[in-house]
């Protein structure tokens, strides 16, 4: 288990690559942000803006773009990007998430008091046909392709994106956060929308050694907010943690007692990384930054 040397990414991320000094991918590409030519990449976009807006008139659509949203802080701030500083007129589609929390439903309406329209995607409900389903339905990609339809990566045009700047900006049009919440109970203040993802993180803290407080500090590391020092202390805090408020839920929605979710969970634990306490509790055997050698 190794660790990149600038962040706090371990390679036990599937997919991740280091380059030949040790460090990872994501913060190579932080780095090379200095030498992004913004301004090029800004107006590409406003083309790609205007091309949608004359597509959609020719075809006579109301809409000129669609956008995948969640409420929260990214979603919103593209919703808000693509109406103010591109001038269009987007749709946007959200897919409710089973036990979609009293925040999330917030955000989502949010959205709305903001001016934007949404389309839910409904699953399970009596009384609706494939018909009327139609609107909702996933298009085939290459027929996507023949009606001139593309897909864009918001964060590679818009140099203001962050983190911490989406949530800022997010915050300050209505979004609702955790806020109320221990983190030694969620481990991160995001995923807003579900209370599902909390024991979801947990598992994959267990599995691959790291979780959403890794991901957060990481994202802090490379915008400049924390030392890498300093983010230790962070995810030693509370990484994988999930409290029994949200273990119950988990269990709830699945249908099974926390004894049968534990078992399976444990299952799934890298042994190489994590050994049980004498009070059954599964404990790292890495220290957070340093290189482990699995045996």
């Amino acid at each position: 288990m190794k660790y990149c040397k600038k962040c706090l990414q371990p390679d036990t991320r599937p997919n991740i690559l280091f380059d030949e000094h040790g460090v990872c991918y994501a913060c190579l590409y932080e780095e090379s942000k200095a030498s992004i030519d913004w301004d090029a990449r800004f107006n590409e976009l406003l083309n790609i803006a205007k091309n949608a807006k004359a597509e959609a008139k020719k075809r006579g659509n109301i809409y000129e773009c669609v956008i995948g949203v969640s409420g929260g802080k990214d979603s919103t701030f593209q919703a808000v990007y693509a109406k103010e500083k591109l001038g269009l007129r987007p749709l946007f589609i959200n897919c409710v998430p089973d036990e979609i929390t009293q925040i999330g439903q917030h955000n989502i309406d949010n959205l709305n008091k903001l001016g934007f329209d949404i389309k839910e995607l409904i699953d399970g409900i009596d009384g609706v046909s494939e018909d009327d389903m139609y609107f909702y339905s996933m298009p085939d990609l290459d027929e996507m392709k023949q009606k001139g339809i593309r897909a864009i990566f918001l964060q590679y045009y818009a140099k203001e994106w962050s983190q911490v700047l989406n949530a800022d900006f997010s915050i300050a049009r209505g979004i609702k956060g955790r806020m109320d919440d221990d983190l030694h109970d969620i481990g991160r203040f995001t995923a807003l929308d579900s209370d599902l993802q909390i024991a979801n993180q947990m598992i994959k803290y267990l599995k691959f050694g790291f979780g959403f407080a890794t991901d957060e500090a990481c994202y802090d590391i490379r915008e400049g907010r924390l030392g890498r020092e300093d983010a230790l202390w962070y995810v030693n805090e509370y990484d994988g943690l999930c409290g029994e408020k949200y273990i119950k839920i988990a269990c709830d929605y699945l249908g099974i007692s926390k004894d049968e979710f534990f078992r399976v969970v444990d299952g799934f634990v890298n042994k190489d990384l994590f050994y049980k306490d004498e009070n059954g509790k599964w404990k790292p055997k890495f220290k957070v930054g340093q290189d482990f050698n699995i045996n």
